[in-house]
């Protein structure tokens, strides 16, 4: 996000704060209950704005900072 090979804060906040939206696979990470259902159960309206989002730059690289980077040890 900040343009730099290292991820930072700034990345970190960004993707826990878009995830309340997009619901990354991964979100939630096992530690929380996640309340919401899947993606696929939501409005036809609602899940159709996730999906549009999900195939912005921004929403690509939220996906892929959970997808790397979240249970990365």
């Amino acid at each position: 996000l900040m343009g730099g090979d290292e991820m930072t804060f700034v990345d970190i906040t960004f993707a826990s704060l878009a995830a309340l939206v997009l619901f990354p696979d991964g979100y939630g990470g096992g530690a929380v209950s996640v309340r919401s259902g899947p993606v696929e159960r939501m409005a036809p309206a609602w899940r159709s704005e996730v999906y549009a989002l999900r195939e912005t730059a921004a929403g690509k690289f939220v996906e892929r900072l959970y997808r790397e980077e979240r249970l990365r040890r």
